[in-house]
C-alpha cells in the first residue's frame, strides 16, 4: 500500500477549493484509495471515478478503455492533482499551480510515449531487413527444401498475429484483474506508474509465434521438440503470474520449485533430441563444437548437461531482463533474428526448421511491442519472459555445440542482467552484518534499475539496450562466419 505521504499532505486536511462544496476534498480521498490498490488500477470504470465528490476533472482524466497506458496515465494526473492540492492552502495560486504542474507532467508524458514509438519502429526496421537477408540467403543456398519457407512473409504474419491476440485479450485481462504486482524492493515509482497494468500478455503472443512456426517451416522433429518446451516454460510462466495474482505479491511460485521444472523441461528436451536419427544428408554432429580457424572440438558427454545449463540460464536471463516497458520484447526480437541468421550460415543440423522458428517468435515479439512500448499498455509477465528464453536456448541447442558460443555473444546483456543479480545478492552475503546489512555493488540489480537510479529514464536505457542487442547480434553473426570460413 502506497502511503498518502508520498504524494502530498493528508487530503482531509486540506481546505475546499474556491468554487467547490466541502465534499471536494473526496477527489484526493478518491485518488488515495485507488493508488493504494494496484490491483484495481487496470479495472476502473468511468462510472467509478466520476462520482460527484470525484469533480468532473476525475472522470475526464480517463479515456473511453478502461485498460492499459490510459488507465496508468489517468492515475498520473490524478496524482499530480493530488501534489497540486498542496497549493490550495495559498489560495487562488493553488489552481494555478495545480494546473501548471498537470502541464508540465502530461508534456514529459507525451516525449516519453513518443520516445518508446520511435525506438519500437527503428527495431521493428532493422529487424525486416535482416530478414529480407536471410531470405536471400535461403533462396542463394539452393535445394528444393530451403525454396519452400517465405522467411518475410512468416515473419509479418507473426507480428500481425501477435498484436492482434494481445490487443483481444487485453479485455479480457483486465476483466479478470490481471494486474502487475510490483515487488516492494522495485524502485519507488513503479508502484505508482506500473502497478495494476495488465500483465501475463504472453499468453496470446507465445502460442502465436510457435504455431506459425509450425505452420510456415517444414516438418522436422527437432522443431517440433523446440516448440515442445517454449510451451512448456509457457505454461510455468502462466503458473507463476496467477500465484502471483492470487497471493497478491511479487514471489509466486516458490524458487526451488520454479528451477526444477525448468531442470526437468531442459533436461527432457535435451534426451529427445538426442534421441532423433541422424538427419540426411549427413551434417555437423551435436556435440561438435567448431572453432575459428577450421579447429573442431567433440564435447561427447558433456553437451548434455551444458545443454540443460543454457536453457535454463537463458530461460532465467531474459525473465531477468523484463524490467521496464518493452525492455525483454525488443532485445529477444533482436537476440531472436541474430539467431536465426548464425542458424542459417552455419547450416547446422535442422538450421532451415529452426531459424523459421526463431523469426516467427521474433515476429511475435515485435507484434506483442506495438503495446509493450512506453508507456506499456500491458506486460508479458513470466508467460512470456520465461518462454521466449526457453525458445532462445532450445534453438540453440538443437542447433549444436557450434551455435552455443555465437549464442552467448548475441544474449550478453541478458547475460549480463543475470550476473549483476548474482554479484549483488552473493556480496551483499558475504558482507551482512549481525544487523542483517550488507553492502552492495549496485544500486539496485538487476543492472537496468541501477542505470534507472542513476538518473537515467526509462526511454534512454531502453534505447541503449537496443542498440547493443542489435550490434550484438551482429557480431554473434560474424563470429559464425569465422567459424565456417
Amino acid at each position: 500500500m502506497l502511503p498518502t505521504g508520498q504524494l502530498g499532505p493528508s487530503p482531509r486536511a486540506l481546505p475546499a477549493p474556491q468554487g467547490r462544496t466541502s465534499r471536494s476534498p473526496g477527489r484526493c480521498a478518491g485518488i488515495t484509495r485507488a493508488v493504494s490498490r494496484p490491483s484495481e488500477l487496470c479495472c476502473l470504470s468511468h462510472k467509478a471515478i466520476s462520482k460527484k465528490d470525484g469533480g468532473r476533472w476525475l472522470g475526464w482524466s480517463v479515456s473511453l478503455h478502461f485498460y492499459g497506458s490510459e488507465v496508468k496515465r489517468g492515475v498520473v494526473r490524478r496524482a499530480r492533482r493530488l501534489v497540486g492540492c498542496r497549493d490550495a492552502r495559498a489560495g487562488q495560486g493553488g489552481a494555478a499551480g495545480s494546473v501548471e504542474v498537470e502541464k508540465r507532467g502530461d508534456k514529459s508524458a507525451d516525449g516519453e510515449a513518443t520516445g518508446g514509438k520511435t525506438v519500437a519502429v527503428w527495431l521493428g526496421g532493422w529487424s525486416m531487413v535482416m530478414v529480407m537477408v536471410m531470405q536471400a540467403l535461403v533462396v542463394r543456398q539452393g535445394g528444393a527444401e530451403w525454396k519452400r519457407p517465405l522467411l518475410a512473409v512468416a515473419f509479418l504474419a507473426s507480428m500481425l498475429a501477435s498484436a492482434v491476440c494481445t490487443a483481444g485479450l487485453l479485455p479480457l485481462l483486465c476483466a479478470l484483474k490481471a494486474g502487475q504486482v510490483v515487488r516492494k524492493e522495485g524502485p519507488g515509482r513503479h508502484v505508482l506508474e506500473k502497478a495494476g497494468t495488465p500483465t501475463m500478455g504472453g499468453v496470446g503472443f507465445v502460442p502465436a509465434g510457435v504455431l506459425l512456426a509450425l505452420l510456415f517451416s517444414p516438418p522436422d522433429p527437432a522443431l517440433t521438440a523446440v516448440a515442445g518446451v517454449t510451451l512448456g516454460a509457457w505454461a510455468l510462466g502462466a503458473w507463476d503470474d496467477v500465484m502471483c495474482m492470487v497471493q497478491q505479491s511479487s514471489s509466486g511460485v516458490p524458487p526451488r520449485v520454479k528451477l526444477l521444472v525448468q531442470l526437468a523441461l531442459a533436461s527432457a528436451f535435451t534426451t529427445a533430441l538426442l534421441a532423433l536419427p541422424a538427419p540426411i544428408p549427413p551434417a555437423l554432429s551435436l556435440d561438435t563444437l567448431l572453432l575459428p580457424g577450421g579447429g573442431r572440438l567433440i564435447l561427447g558427454v558433456l553437451f548434455s548437461p551444458l545443454a540443460v545449463f543454457v536453457i535454463t540460464a537463458e530461460s532465467n536471463a531474459v525473465n531477468l531482463t523484463d524490467g521496464l516497458d518493452g525492455l525483454a520484447a525488443g532485445t529477444s526480437v533482436a537476440a531472436l533474428v541474430g539467431l536465426a541468421g548464425v542458424l542459417l550460415l552455419m547450416q547446422t543440423p535442422h538450421a532451415l526448421a529452426l531459424a523459421t522458428f526463431c523469426i516467427c517468435m521474433a515476429g511475435a515479439a515485435l507484434g506483442f511491442l506495438t503495446l509493450n512500448h512506453h508507456p506499456a499498455s500491458v506486460f508479458m509477465g513470466d508467460t512470456g519472459s520465461l518462454a521466449i528464453g526457453a525458445a532462445l536456448g532450445a534453438s540453440a541447442v538443437a542447433g549444436g555445440a557450434s551455435v552455443l558460443p555465437p549464442l552467448l555473444l548475441l544474449t550478453t546483456l541478458q547475460a549480463a542482467e543475470a550476473v549483476s543479480v548474482i554479484l549483488q545478492v552473493s556480496y551483499f552475503k558475504a558482507t551482512k552484518s549481525k544487523d542483517g546489512v550488507g553492502r552492495r555493488i549496485f544500486r539496485m540489480a538487476p543492472f537496468h534499475h541501477h542505470l534507472e537510479l542513476s538518473g537515467w529514464p526509462e526511454v534512454k536505457v531502453v534505447h541503449h539496450f537496443y542498440l547493443w542487442s542489435i550490434l550484438l547480434a551482429m557480431a554473434g553473426c560474424g563470429l559464425a562466419f569465422l567459424c565456417i570460413s
